[in-house]
């Protein structure tokens, strides 16, 4: 009963047309949480290689085409560090921008509650590793870098089947783009999933929300000594039902797909992270240290 109630959803999430819109990637916020079940459930590590291909829609209907190298190390049996690096080609009206992205470094501390039920603690950053001014004189919707160092915390609780949890995203200061010396908001995460095993097959249903909790700036056009400005619509808020299925090839590597149908939509790209369309793939390599 279960696989005949989830599946259908999953489905509908892979061929939900391009005028949704999902939204919590790039800026690093959504990493945490979202594979501490697998990691300490497993009782293993994994490195990963995936891609991810996204839209993001009116008004700039940029094209984001994303490999991501993961890795989730466990240290320890309660403790794990997990660390992520993009790479991008990014193309709309304006031209093209691309290179590596900014490298999320994470660790995790888990707390056991009578061995089913944990809670876990998570603290990195995300670092300014990407360009920020690649292309001719693109915008930072355009880039594959944000520009700022920040700072990542989150509380997560955890089962064999569930979880959920909140993050937060702090980031220090402006951008150097040219353009829009965007300085972002900081962000305000949630996240609650449910995930069933059949045989080889794992099936993962999540609802996942972010809100900006105050507007990001943006720089004048043209103003010589700099003004800066709120971006309007800048502290959205953004709700998304997202779908996973992951598939065991052999003992050690899995395939995993995965798509969002958005609950609530934004209109602004100030920072590159909206899409009016999202998907992907990963193969993960599983191991012991």
């Amino acid at each position: 009963m279960k696989i005949i109630i989830v599946i259908p959803v999953i489905v509908l999430m892979f061929i939900c047309n391009i005028e949704s819109f999902s939204q919590c990637s790039d800026a690093g916020v959504c990493i945490i949480g979202k594979k501490t079940n697998e990691l300490f459930r497993k009782n293993n590590s994994n490195i990963s290689l995936g891609y991810v291909l996204g839209r993001s829609g009116d008004p700039d209907d940029i094209s984001y085409n994303t490999i991501k190298l993961d890795a989730e190390f466990q240290i320890a049996k309660f403790w794990g560090v997990t660390a992520s690096m993009p790479f991008s080609y990014n193309t709309g009206p304006s031209g093209d921008a691309s290179g590596p992205g900014d490298l999320s470094v994470l660790g995790t501390m888990l707390f056991p509650i009578e061995g089913i039920v944990a809670i876990s603690l998570t603290i990195g950053g995300k670092f300014a590793t990407g360009s920020v001014n690649a292309g001719d004189s693109l915008p930072q919707a355009y880039q594959p870098g944000l520009g700022t160092n920040d700072l990542l915390v989150g509380i997560g609780l955890l089962g064999n089947n569930f979880n959920a949890g909140i993050a937060y995203q702090k980031p220090f200061g402006r951008s150097s783009n040219n353009v829009t010396r965007l300085k972002r908001g900081d962000d305000l995460m949630f996240r609650a999933g449910y995930n069933m095993q059949f045989d080889k097959l794992n099936v993962k249903a999540e609802v996942l929300g972010i809100k900006r909790i105050k507007q990001s700036s943006i720089r004048v056009p043209n103003s010589n000594p700099e003004v800066f400005e709120d971006a309007a619509d800048s502290d959205f808020f953004q709700v998304n039902l997202v779908g996973q299925i992951s598939y065991m090839l052999t003992n050690r590597i899995d395939v995993t797909g995965f798509a969002a149908l958005p609950l609530l939509k934004r209109d602004t790209n100030y920072d590159g992270t909206k899409r009016a369309f999202s998907g992907g793939v990963t193969l993960s390599y599983r191991f012991r240290l």
